[in-house]
């Protein structure tokens, strides 16, 4: 390096030198998977090294259990029975506001502050495609005895054949044997109530008497561009009866917080949607009602002023629905809102006459995964609590507080995680949203995360995301010669060998625990024991 000056401003030179050369082939660098689920070339402090330091968290975390006393003074619900105030118990769960704060009220009509878990199913972990890619992984588990649950084909709705294998279940056999299945549901209800949890949230199943919110899909009803043609009577009828079926005795059950139908961004209506309807053949019912909604809300009913605008030139009802309109935006913007109001009305109103007793939470949008603000708006004015998901370091933050006043319903948070990252030395992906540096960085904001909800006056709860962590390799679906295949974060209480991660962990107990006090404080309703 050199040093030049010129006047009074110093140049600087620098030579270097540059050599190139072929990075490894995944096959060359494999295996990446070790025979426990870690990633195989780094090494990290209480990483598995036999099946003895699975065995031995087990007796860690019975240790640690036995100081941590059950939380006293609620209902099998999760409702407070110290607080005085009692509602009506109708044997489902409904909402009220009390001194201008919303609660969750239990089937026993006990208000409740609720924190939720997703993604827990006893002993099975979310499971990652071999097909073509066998190299990665060290050694796989036996197809026969304990470590059989561990495979599955033909999972998220893809049937071409893709075999996927949990390392997790493999652990979980490793810990309990043969009677894993039984051990490790019982493992999670202790888990659940140890650490302060109220019941579960989504993608769950195999916990009964358990409070949870079951998610309800569309996969088997047709879509016109990304979404089902609400507009067209055939339509509505597959997709009501599916809704139907799905539900079951659900219907019935008081375990169930309320509903939902979809999740996240695939639910909002897009620009490009509207454009794509646009352009397919008149007899379409949503682009016939979405012509007209305009035709008649913006150009007076005048088709030909339509016409002039979409640059179709003066013409009738018929040439506006057999043209491809070129609609400026304001009025795509008007047909996008029209068809998510339609959308989201129908999945509310058919839920509600199929289940009139359940609370329907909407399809959990994500602030600002979305077109504009105007989702939000939508979202909430079609649904009796409004989920949500949210990635982000804060609770809310302002224009989102802006939202949830003017939508004026209660809130219900469905997803939320700061998945560490390791700095990269465990195999994990780092999330584009939100991410920690660790597992006592996570805590950190957790710990205020909960408490900014519980002070929240519209939150009637909280669920994080999720219970375990997700393969290195990710979960799916897919094949060939790729690492990782969808998502591979460390999102989880525990890790691929069903250990808690106690930093992390004991912060979740203590703010879950605090919350579903706090809450109550905030409100000005006193307990009587705490």
């Amino acid at each position: 390096m050199a040093i030049k000056r010129k006047g009074a401003a110093p140049i600087i030179e620098i030579e270097a030198g540059v050599r190139f050369s072929k990075s490894p082939s995944l096959y060359e660098a494999s295996p990446f998977v070790d025979r426990y689920g870690q990633y195989r070339h780094s090494d990290w402090p209480g990483k598995v090294k036999t099946e003895a330091d699975i065995i031995a968290g087990g007796r860690e975390e019975a240790r640690v259990h036995a100081t941590w006393p059950a939380p006293k003074g609620y209902d099998k619900y999760g409702g407070r029975t110290d607080t005085g105030w009692k509602e009506k118990g109708t044997g489902f769960f409904r909402v009220a506001q009390k001194n201008g704060y919303w609660f969750l009220i239990t089937p026993e009509g006990k208000p409740c502050f609720y924190t939720g878990l997703c993604t827990v199913e006893p002993g099975v972990g979310e499971r990652t495609p071999v097909n073509e890619r066998l190299y990665l992984f060290d050694e796989l588990p036996p197809r026969t005895g304990p470590s059989a649950g561990a495979w599955a084909r033909n999972l998220w709705g893809d049937f071409s054949g893709i075999e996927y294998v949990s390392y997790y279940t493999w652990n979980v056999a490793r810990k309990y044997g043969e009677s894993w299945p039984e051990k490790s549901a019982a493992s999670v209800r202790e888990r659940l109530s140890k650490w302060g949890f109220t019941g579960l949230a989504k993608w769950v199943s195999g916990v009964p008497n358990v409070p949870y919110l079951p998610y309800l899909a569309h996969w088997d009803v047709p879509n016109l561009a990304d979404h089902p043609d609400v507009f067209d009577p055939a339509v509505r009828k597959v997709f009501a009866d599916s809704l139907k079926q799905q539900m079951g005795d659900g219907i019935k059950d008081p375990w169930i917080v309320g509903w939902s139908v979809g999740n996240e961004y695939p639910q909002i209506i897009k620009t490009a949607e509207i454009r794509s309807i646009l352009t397919m053949p008149g007899k379409v019912p949503a682009k016939r009602a979405l012509i007209d909604h305009v035709v008649h809300t913006t150009y007076n009913g005048s088709t030909e002023d339509a016409g002039k605008a979409w640059g179709l030139g003066p013409t009738g009802e018929d040439a506006l629905y057999e043209g491809h309109p070129d609609a400026p935006a304001a009025d795509i913007e008007k047909m996008r809102r029209y068809y998510q109001e339609n959308y989201y009305a129908f999945m509310r109103d058919t839920v509600q006459q199929n289940d009139p007793n359940h609370l329907y939470l909407g399809c959990w949008p994500v602030p600002g995964w979305w077109e504009n603000d105007e989702d939000w708006r939508i979202t909430a004015a079609y649904c009796d609590v409004m989920g949500f998901d949210r990635y982000a370091a804060t609770f809310t933050e302002p224009y989102l507080d802006k939202l949830i006043k003017e939508g004026n319903k209660p809130i219900l948070c469905g997803e939320f995680a700061f998945p560490p990252y390791y700095d990269g030395m465990r195999g994990f992906g780092r999330y584009s949203t939100i991410y920690s540096k660790d597992d006592a960085d996570a805590a950190r904001y957790y710990r205020t995360w909960m408490k900014d909800a519980a002070a929240n006056p519209y939150c009637v709860g909280v669920c994080y995301f999720q219970y375990r962590d997700q393969a290195i390799t990710g979960r799916g679906p897919g094949r060939g010669e790729v690492l990782v295949i969808d998502e591979n974060f460390a999102f989880g209480l525990v890790d691929v060998a069903d250990r808690p991660k106690w930093d992390l962990v004991t912060a979740v107990r203590e703010s879950n625990l605090a919350a579903r006090v706090d809450r109550f404080g905030h409100a000005g309703i006193e307990l009587k024991s705490k």
